[in-house]
């Protein structure tokens, strides 16, 4: 009786372990899926700033451009070279 007894706790014990020890590695992978998908999701939005900000620059400086230039067509003493 002494020797099923025994059997018994050592069989839960280790029933036990294994359970909270694949708890610990399905919460540590979802941490490390988690995390990786937040890095790469701020990369991806860095760059899409990144690329939107390039635009309007390029959108800025083209239309003033194209101010300097319709300015020098109309009067040619506003024509500053280098703007």
């Amino acid at each position: 009786m002494i020797i099923v007894v025994v059997v018994v706790v050592v069989v839960v014990v280790v029933v036990v372990v294994v359970v909270v020890v694949v708890v610990v590695v399905v919460v540590v992978a979802v941490i490390v899926v988690v995390v990786v998908v937040v890095i790469v999701v701020e990369v991806i939005v860095v760059a899409l700033v990144v690329e939107v900000v390039k635009i309007l620059l390029m959108m800025i400086f083209s239309s003033k451009l194209r101010t300097c230039d319709s300015l020098c067509m109309k009067n040619l003493n506003l024509c500053i070279p280098g703007l």
